[in-house]
C-alpha cells in the first residue's frame, strides 16, 4: 500500500435531497486542496441536482453522477459511497456527508498523518445543532480519509447500518491503525429534531448489534454519553431498542478489540489523558 506521497485528494459526496446543506458542503469542499469531487445523486427529487451541476459548471473538479437503483438492502448511502470511490482516480479518497462543512484547511491537516500504519483518519465533527450535543472523538463516517487499495482490500463499504465501524474493524484486523485529528475541525449544519435524533439512535443500536457488540458496552458507552449531553438518556433508551430488535450478523471477535480500544480513549478522556493510561494496551 503506498503512502500518500502525491498528496493527491478525491472526495465522493453521498446526496440524498440534501438541497438545504449542499451548496455549504460543496462551497467547503472546494476551498480545500482536493483534485476531484465526485457528487454521487442517489435518487434525488429536490434541487440537489440543480445546485451541484452548478458547481460542476463553476470548478470542473466536481463531478456529479447519479444512481438510479440499489442493490444494497439496509444502507443505501455505504453503496452510494462505493459507487463515487470506485470512480475516483487519486490514491487517497475519502467521503463527505452532504451535510458537513470542512473548516479551512481540513484536508491539508489530515494528510500528514496519513502514513502506514495510519491508514485512515478524520477530522473532530462538531455539531451545530443545539438539540444534538454530543461529544465526538472517534472516528465516524463523515469526512474520513484514506487509501483506495485499502477500501478496495476490505471490500468497500458493507451493507449494514454501521458501515464505518466495520470497516475500522476491518483496518484493526489487518493491523492498520486509524485516528481523529483534533485540530482538524468539521461541522454538522443539519437542523436535528428530536424525532430524528432518536431515529438516528435507533439505528446506531441497530449497527451495534449487527457488528456484535455486546450489550453491556453498548450501556457502558450510553452512560457515558450521559455526562456529555442533556440528550444521553433518550439515546441511551433509543440504542437500546434498535439492538433488541436487530439480529447480530457479524462474530465477536473483531469487536473485541474495538472496545478495548474505545474503552482506552474514553478514560483518556475522563481523566484528561493522564499518565496511567497512556502505555495501556489492547488485547
Amino acid at each position: 500500500m503506498k503512502n500518500s506521497s502525491r498528496k493527491e485528494v478525491s472526495i465522493v459526496i453521498p446526496v440524498h435531497n440534501e438541497e438545504e446543506t449542499l451548496n455549504q458542503c460543496l462551497t467547503s469542499i472546494r476551498r480545500q486542496k482536493v483534485v476531484e469531487i465526485i457528487v454521487v445523486l442517489d435518487r434525488c427529487s429536490d434541487g440537489s441536482q440543480k445546485i451541484a451541476e452548478k458547481h460542476a459548471n463553476d470548478d470542473p473538479r466536481v463531478k456529479v453522477l447519479t444512481l438510479d437503483k440499489h442493490k444494497f438492502k439496509t444502507n443505501y448511502m455505504a453503496e452510494t459511497v462505493n459507487v463515487g470511490i470506485s470512480k475516483a482516480k487519486s490514491d487517497v479518497t475519502g467521503f463527505v456527508d452532504a451535510d458537513t462543512i470542512l473548516g479551512p484547511n481540513y484536508i491539508s491537516l489530515l494528510l500528514p498523518y496519513l502514513k502506514k500504519p495510519m491508514v485512515s483518519v478524520a477530522g473532530k465533527l462538531i455539531p451545530t445543532s443545539k438539540r444534538f450535543l454530543q461529544f465526538h472523538e472517534t472516528i465516524g463516517g463523515t469526512g474520513r480519509l484514506f487509501f483506495r487499495e485499502l477500501w478496495k482490500e476490505v471490500g468497500g463499504l458493507q451493507d449494514i447500518e454501521a458501515c464505518d465501524t466495520f470497516f475500522d474493524l476491518e483496518i484493526l484486523k489487518r493491523g492498520y491503525k486509524f485516528k481523529v485529528i483534533e485540530k482538524a475541525v468539521m461541522y454538522d449544519v443539519r437542523k436535528y429534531s428530536m424525532r430524528k435524533l432518536t431515529l438516528k439512535a435507533i439505528r446506531i443500536g441497530r449497527g451495534r448489534r449487527q457488528l456484535g457488540q455486546s450489550f453491556f458496552f453498548m450501556m457502558g458507552h450510553g452512560l457515558y454519553y450521559l455526562t456529555r449531553t442533556p440528550f444521553g438518556f433518550v439515546e441511551l433508551l433509543a440504542n437500546v431498542i434498535g439492538y433488541l430488535t436487530t439480529h447480530r450478523r457479524a462474530s465477536r471477535e473483531g469487536m473485541k478489540l474495538y472496545e478495548a480500544r474505545r474503552i482506552r480513549e474514553i478514560i483518556q478522556k475522563l481523566t484528561r489523558g493522564s499518565n496511567f493510561v497512556t502505555n495501556l494496551e489492547i488485547n
